[in-house]
């Protein structure tokens, strides 16, 4: 049954899709996905769009007011935390943890890209949008959905932190919200590969997950509200994001609630219908 948030606009990310309803969104998420990222530089592992972003931010870079109360303490941990992490003051703490977990998501980007079939020998839709069959599971969507979740919460920290330094706080939180605008379309799309089994065992997995991906960086716990960080995952909808996020991203229809009921009263869509 679907879940529908205070609002009444949207879904639970949970909610049930037909076979019909999932391959309709794989070929609106590709035309989004064109749209938004541009073309594929696949010699580069770049995209059009987001590659003049990129030369956008560096082009205007903003520097650091007030160092580190001890800068040599970042690079005695940021690869491993060789010291008690309680002894690293707050702002410390945070870099060493984005530089662990950005360098995971490197890696598995990485691996993605030397994963995956070039555009000519694409065939499908699902090939196009350049995810292997390995990671069209359960464990996908559910590290999509940390991720989204913790870009959430990083966000509550910055004004915090990052208190006296007003103008690598206002940059951080442009960067997070084009992070985060790609982040939202991907929990979407992650979703729309699974049928209702891999949705189930989802839904199973965000609580060990989270809990165990975040007991390997120990700075996680003195910055983060891990527990709350697992039920914004098991609650999620889209109506917790900003308004200006969804505009400029992507959600599948059967999580808006009015075109799942456009759906639902349309002829022929009560009958799941097979991906290919």
């Amino acid at each position: 049954m679907s879940i529908t948030n205070s609002s009444g606009k949207y879904l639970s990310i949970f909610t049930p899709a037909t076979g019909r309803e999932r391959r309709d969104n794989f070929e609106d998420y590709w035309a989004y996905s064109q749209d938004h990222s541009g073309k594929i530089l696949e010699a580069d592992k770049n995209l059009t769009r987001k590659k003049a972003t990129l030369d956008a931010f560096q082009s205007k870079p903003v520097r650091s007011q007030k160092p580190l109360l001890d800068p040599e303490r970042f690079y005695r941990n940021y690869v491993q935390m060789s010291e008690d992490p309680k002894l690293l003051d707050r702002k410390t703490l945070l870099l060493t943890f984005l530089y662990k977990f950005a360098r995971h998501e490197w890696v598995g980007i990485s691996a993605a890209w030397d994963g995956i079939p070039t555009m000519t020998e694409s065939q499908t839709t699902c090939d196009r949008i350049k995810f292997p069959e390995s990671l069209m599971s359960p464990p996908a969507f559910v590290s999509e959905l940390m991720g989204l979740t913790l870009y959430r919460h990083i966000d509550r920290l910055l004004d915090d932190v990052f208190a006296d330094e007003p103008e690598a706080r206002d940059r951080v939180r442009v960067l997070l919200r084009e992070i985060m605008i790609d982040e939202l379309a991907h929990v979407g799309q992650r979703r729309n590969f699974m049928g209702p089994i891999g949705l189930a065992a989802s839904r199973l997995m965000v609580v060990p997950m989270y809990r165990l991906f975040f007991r390997d960086i120990p700075e996680s716990k003195l910055l983060f509200d891990i527990e709350g960080m697992i039920q914004d995952g098991i609650d999620f909808d889209y109506s917790t994001m900003t308004p200006d996020v969804i505009a400029a991203s992507w959600v599948p229809s059967y999580c808006r609630a009015g075109a799942r009921a456009a759906a639902e009263d349309a002829p022929g869509m009560g009958a799941p219908i097979a991906l290919k």
